[in-house]
């Protein structure tokens, strides 16, 4: 058994230090981070004696040289040396995201008494409210951080110190504290690799991935999955009093827009659980001036949250959207230029034979349009070069950048016929689920529904707020390769999934955290009852009864 007793004091000392680290997503101060929580650890004498089992991990080509943490507590001796280690991974991420919503308190957002008496002043003249008798309770910690989520990362931290000190230890626990979660994820993809190297080096055996996200007291067996498809509409430019020579891209994209925008064809449902439609992120022309022509080309990219389609599924779905949307186009093309020309409109109506491809598709069809295949190649590496300077200098964004990749490849094309060119633009977050699981044990199928019978928390399939433990396991590893690398402008090069070590290292998973709300508000604030207490000691049971495993 893992000691737990008093260790609130333990757990409010190291939120303390880490709330106080202005670990913003995408910036240095994520390293600070990261170096606060091996800073902790290498008090403790396990790692004194074992220095080589506590540090920090670089992440491949990362812009700002950040790192993943990582504390591996082994099992004492009386093992089965030829067995492999019963492992449980301990997951929380380190970033936050800004402060520009609380004010005038600037960096005073990461103490929590202060963010409360600010409230308290501003929220006085109110009527009571849930926030107002929240305030009053003196239940709730505030502050940026608080509940998303330092909070449950200080938990993790104090039992992994704790276990540490223990004279007999059944199992073993990995902790990983990793930046990114709330941009691109850097941390938890960049991670995957140090797990198959810790995984080699000392024989583990991955039994559960324990997240402790913010949560409304629900255990959730696994994580919703998140995609973001793109269409650009390279159209046909002419006068806008001659717009029947042309072909308005604006058109074609605001009919793949409707079609798409809230369709219930592209929602899910698993037992009770349901995700929610598909919305537009963005969608606009490529104009950059003003001027009577029609647009050259339009672009957009939508959000979609999945439970077990994939990306080949929704590539072909664009496919026949593109297809049927152009039929549209054409068709109501044909139908306003006759009625036009009934009305005594003069001019031509122009038609072409359109492309509608995807992003590699597209990248096929240029190269072997090029005279010299093999220069194309070294231009198109030397465009992704100078579009990864672009991102390192956090002067663009992966969305406008892929934009940018694809009318690159349409000027060395030259073809003047009205084109959909769809894929996907990172992030990708598979799904993952314990009951899609097939190979689980009885007590690794079975730990939600008892860690939430024990705690009193509500049990759910997916975890809805995209995590990190969406890179747990992946079923068909080579498939999706192949998949990202004809959809994905920036896969593998900018833009990297390790597919092949998220098939090595594949484990179940659970979200356990504590209650919080408002998460990314001013109003962010995590229940202490559950930070101090419930949630160390729902965590620690868990542990155990996987290290008890007699499978």
């Amino acid at each position: 058994m893992i000691n737990l007793q008093e260790i609130e004091s333990e757990i409010k000392d190291i939120l303390n230090g880490y709330m106080k680290i202005p670990s913003f997503s995408q910036s240095k101060d994520e390293k600070e981070a990261v170096d606060y929580v091996i800073k902790i650890l290498k008090k403790e004498p396990y790692f004194k004696q074992n220095p080589d089992q506590l540090g920090s991990y670089r992440i491949f080509r990362d812009p700002l040289e950040r790192k993943v943490g990582y504390a591996l507590v082994l099992p004492t001796e009386g093992r089965d040396l030829d067995k492999p280690i019963k492992t449980v991974c301990l997951l929380h991420h380190c970033d936050v995201v800004g402060i520009e919503d609380y004010g005038t308190l600037g960096e005073d957002a990461f103490d929590g008494e202060k963010v409360e008496q600010y409230l308290l002043e501003e929220w006085e003249e109110n009527k009571e409210n849930e926030l107002i008798r929240d305030l009053k309770s003196g239940e709730y910690l505030f502050g940026r951080g608080s509940c998303d989520m330092k909070g449950g990362g200080a938990v993790q931290i104090a039992i992994t110190a704790r276990y540490s000190r223990e004279k007999f230890r059944p199992g073993a626990l990995l902790l990983l504290c990793v930046p990114d979660e709330e941009n691109l994820s850097a941390g938890m993809r960049g991670g995957m690799p140090l797990l198959s190297e810790l995984r080699k080096k000392y024989c583990l055996d991955y039994r559960m991935m324990i997240n402790s996200e913010p949560n409304q007291h629900v255990i959730s067996e696994g994580s919703i999955g998140k995609m973001m498809p793109f269409l650009y509409v390279d159209g046909v430019v002419s006068h806008v009093g001659s717009i029947f020579q042309g072909a308005n891209p604006v058109n074609i994209l605001s009919k793949i827009v409707e079609k798409i925008d809230m369709s219930m064809e592209f929602c899910e449902q698993d037992g009770d659980e349901v995700t929610p439609p598909p919305t537009w992120l963005f969608a606009k022309d490529r104009k950059k001036t003003y001027d009577v022509s029609i647009p050259k080309a339009a672009c957009g990219c939508f959000n979609l949250l999945t439970f077990s389609m994939e990306p080949k599924e929704v590539i072909k779905r664009l496919e026949k959207i593109s297809i049927r949307c152009m039929e549209d186009f054409y068709k109501e093309r044909r139908t306003a230029f006759a009625r036009y020309e009934k009305m005594g409109g003069t001019g031509k109506l122009m038609e072409w034979e359109p492309s509608i491809l995807s992003f590699g598709g597209l990248f096929e069809e240029v190269r072997k349009s090029q005279n010299d295949s093999r220069r194309f190649q070294k231009l198109w590496e030397k465009k992704l070069e100078e579009i990864r300077e672009e991102l390192g200098k956090g002067e663009s964004n992966l969305i406008e950048e892929t934009f940018s990749a694809v009318e690159y490849l349409l000027e060395q094309w030259k073809e003047n016929v009205p084109k959909i060119i769809y894929g996907l633009i990172p992030p990708y977050y598979p799904s993952v689920s314990n009951r899609r699981n097939e190979g689980l044990t009885k007590v690794q199928k079975e730990a939600g529904k008892e860690t939430a019978e024990r705690m009193g928390y509500r049990l759910e399939q997916y975890f809805k707020g995209i995590s990190d433990l969406s890179y747990t396991s992946l079923e068909n590893p080579l498939d999706m390769d192949r998949i990202l690398k004809e959809t994905m402008p920036f896969y593998p090069n900018l833009y990297q999934i390790p597919v092949k070590e998220m098939g090595e290292n594949q484990m179940p998973c659970l979200n356990i955290g504590p209650l919080g709300k408002d998460l990314h508000q001013r109003t962010e604030r995590v229940w202490k009852k559950d930070l101090y207490e419930n949630l160390a000691k729902g965590i620690g049971e868990t542990i155990e009864k996987l290290w008890a495993d007699p499978e």
